[in-house]
């Protein structure tokens, strides 16, 4: 038997996931009508209620800023509070929190570095960054590099699922020696992003280089299968690297004391 069959095999003695008391979700597409996520207030609120079932107390709502989905920020403000309101007039017991998933592009990049905030609640301390296929090492390295000496710190988005990393996971080690911090998305765990993507993410998670595993959720599925991921995670590598990893670094990140 491979090393690699018996990261995936399953244990017999199952651990119980049991959700840290407080569960953050850094990544996100909950909010309706802005882009690819949630088309509707109902189907957003369909999504939270379920996320609040499951356990999860604090959800970051990052959507797109990307060719494909110009977002303009007045429109994920209005959005942004629609569904703060609505969640409370619900009775949902989440907290709802304001963020991005910024696409790594020179007209993108350049309006974070001319000072507008595309951060996580109302900072840019932290912003949540994807990497288009195609892109190569140096650009990548550069562009990083430019954002930090302007006071940014970068979340890379799903570096899994990227062509570039699929290729060198060795990156990872680089960006993060550059303080680059590293979130994976559920569904990589469960395989709806292919074989390569899921072996890329449990190896990042079995050499501790993951800081956040968060939904990606787009819709209800992407949520019952980031318990299902939890689950998984839980089983592999315990309840230490759960609680890092769902609650100790987002929260940090995303501000929460």
């Amino acid at each position: 038997m491979t090393l690699w069959t018996k990261l995936f095999k399953i244990n017999k003695k199952s651990m119980d996931f049991i959700p840290p008391g407080r569960w953050v979700d850094l990544h996100s597409h909950i909010l309706p009508g802005v882009d690819d996520g949630a088309q509707t207030l109902e189907k957003s609120l369909e999504m939270i209620k379920y996320a609040s079932e499951t356990g999860i107390t604090h959800i970051v709502a990052t959507p797109h800023y990307s060719d494909l989905f110009p977002t303009p920020p007045e429109k994920r403000a209005s959005a942004l509070k629609l569904l703060k309101d609505a969640v409370c007039d619900a009775g949902i017991n989440i907290k709802i929190i304001g963020g991005w998933e910024i696409s790594f592009t020179d007209v993108h990049i350049k309006r974070i570095l001319n000072g507008e905030d595309f951060g996580i609640s109302g900072s840019r301390n932290y912003t949540l960054v994807e990497l288009p296929n195609g892109i190569n090492k140096a650009s990548v390295i550069e562009g990083f590099f430019s954002l930090m000496i302007e006071g940014t710190k970068i979340i890379l988005a799903h570096p899994e699922r990227n062509s570039l990393i699929q290729q060198d996971i060795d990156l990872i080690k680089e960006l993060r020696f550059r303080e680059v911090m590293i979130q994976v998305d559920a569904e990589s765990i469960v395989g709806v992003h292919g074989p390569t993507a899921k072996k890329i993410a449990f190896e990042l998670l079995k050499r501790d280089e993951v800081d956040s595993l968060s939904s990606d959720a787009h819709s209800l599925s992407g949520y019952k299968n980031y318990k299902k991921a939890c689950e998984i995670v839980n089983n592999h590598f315990g309840k230490e690297i759960i609680n890092k990893i769902l609650n100790d670094v987002p929260s940090s990140i995303a501000g929460i004391k």
